[in-house]
């Protein structure tokens, strides 16, 4: 077994979302429109 401490104590002091949606399931629009907080469309991100 591989101990990870870091990775363990991120675990339990993180957040969690139990409704959490992506305006995309592509990694580069979904993360502009988390920092633009606007839909992908709306900021031209959304041709992938």
């Amino acid at each position: 077994m591989v101990r990870t401490p870091v990775l363990d104590q991120l675990a339990c002091t993180g957040a969690v979302f139990t409704r959490a949606y992506t305006p995309s399931p592509i990694c580069v629009p979904a993360r502009q429109s988390l920092a633009a907080g606007q839909f992908p469309r709306t900021t031209g991100c959304d041709s992938w």
